[in-house]
């Protein structure tokens, strides 16, 4: 299971982010910046399942490891977070006030898919056992994508409100306030991946444990 690095679209640009140091504001004036709007949508697709791989064949996807080499069943998924900003502009004095207007991320949950290994066909009592064990992995995502919704929207409020305040920048400096801002919001996403990827580690090894292989061994008698 991997999880995705987040995507960032600035406006109709891609912005290109590094570290770079708060520009002195060019007067004392302040800027009529108002809070971000933030909307945050989460999705995920329903797994396909794949029963054509030989067993040697699905153990290679999954690795040597994965149950000590005897693999019947894999879930593979990928979270991804993705945003847009949308800049808002004012002219103030020789300066602009650049601020993020309109912030929109989503979670997702995509390239979902369930394999089977292919001597186990669709009906039976052993592939049920198996799809029935992997759908539980399935579901310990489901139940995080609901979970870390609403923690995501809280980081990315308090990482916005945690900016300082709106000051004017020369003309020249507007691209580097944009890129600015967009750090912090890749920072703030980074933080809730890294969250979102410990805890998602831990629920889904606690799927995998040999009271369940032997439970699903013995499944069809």
């Amino acid at each position: 299971m991997r999880v995705m690095a987040a995507v960032h679209r600035c406006g109709a640009a891609s912005l290109i982010l590094g570290i770079a140091c708060w520009a002195a504001p060019l007067a004392a004036a302040s800027c009529p910046a108002g809070a971000a709007q933030i909307t945050l949508d989460a999705s995920a697709t329903e797994p396909t399942i794949d029963n054509d791989l030989t067993q040697p064949a699905l153990q290679a996807l999954a690795g040597g490891a994965h149950h000590q080499g005897r693999t019947q069943g894999l879930y593979r998924a990928e979270f991804a977070l993705r945003s847009r900003i949308d800049f808002a502009r004012t002219s103030q004095g020789d300066g602009a006030c650049v601020w993020i207007e309109k912030l929109a991320v989503e979670l997702a949950i995509v390239e979902r898919k369930i394999y089977v290994v292919r001597k186990r066909r669709p009906g039976s009592c052993a592939y049920e056992s198996v799809l029935a064990h992997e759908r539980k992995h399935q579901a310990v995502d489901d139940a995080l994508m609901r979970e870390e919704t609403p923690l995501i929207r809280q980081e990315l409020e308090a990482a916005l409100a945690a900016l300082p305040p709106v000051a004017p920048v020369p003309p020249t400096e507007e691209h580097a306030a944009r890129a600015r801002l967009a750090t912090a919001v890749k920072a703030a996403l980074a933080r809730a991946l890294k969250t979102l990827d410990a805890e998602r580690k831990v629920r889904q090894a606690a799927i995998d444990t040999p009271l369940e292989y032997r439970r699903v061994a013995a499944a069809c008698g």
